[in-house]
């Protein structure tokens, strides 16, 4: 596993220098496959970081807002409140949402 910065500086050769890629590898000590892995890794993700995707969440992004909207509004509030908010708001079987899940 090498770091971001490892990477990064890699990725800046090949991509802003046009140094090809196996030159790169040679410099850093990794293969040339590697280097263009990384390179479209960058392109795809536009990050260097390792191969590992960013979590989707489980809830959609109206469900987020109003939960957000709703501890904005409401800082003192119970999760009983919230999830009846929840229920009236998404319907009775929104799953994951629970005062033991952890997960919101």
């Amino acid at each position: 596993m090498y770091a971001a910065e490892f990477r990064w500086r890699a990725i800046v050769l090949h991509y802003a220098y046009s140094v090809p890629c196996d030159q790169v590898g040679r410099i850093f000590g990794v293969s040339g496959r590697t280097v263009s892995r990384w390179y479209l890794q960058f392109k795809q993700n536009g990050h260097v970081d390792s191969g590992k995707q960013p979590k989707k969440s489980r809830h959609n992004a109206e469900m987020l807002s109003f939960v957000s909207d709703y501890v904005s509004g409401n800082p003192c509030f119970y999760v009983e409140e919230l999830q009846e908010e929840l229920r009236q708001r998404f319907g009775h079987n929104v799953k994951g949402v629970s005062a033991t899940s952890g997960s919101w």
